[in-house]
């Protein structure tokens, strides 16, 4: 995965806005890798993806209503991530 401008976007099931994951169209980001969204040049949050098809691609979907911005999406790598450790 590259660097990427995203558009933020409500989650779009119940059950998913429970994982405190972000939700992406598959084209766009893979399943269970994370990222580091970076809301402003001092604001960065780490979250783990999961992908649904009703996702627009281009957007990336979060659990609580937010206020629509453009967001800067990293790949996040760790270095629990590289020993091979998955978080549940």
């Amino acid at each position: 995965m590259v660097n990427m401008t995203m558009q933020a976007a409500r989650c779009p099931t119940d059950d998913l806005s429970l994982t405190n994951c972000v939700v992406a169209n598959e084209r766009d980001l893979k399943s269970g890798q994370h990222v580091m969204i970076r809301t402003t040049p001092t604001h960065k949050y780490v979250f783990t993806v999961k992908t649904h098809q009703s996702v627009v691609s281009g957007t990336i979907a979060f659990s609580l209503p937010q206020k629509l911005e453009t967001l800067k999406t990293h790949p996040y790598s760790s270095v629990l991530q590289r020993s091979g450790f998955t978080a549940t």
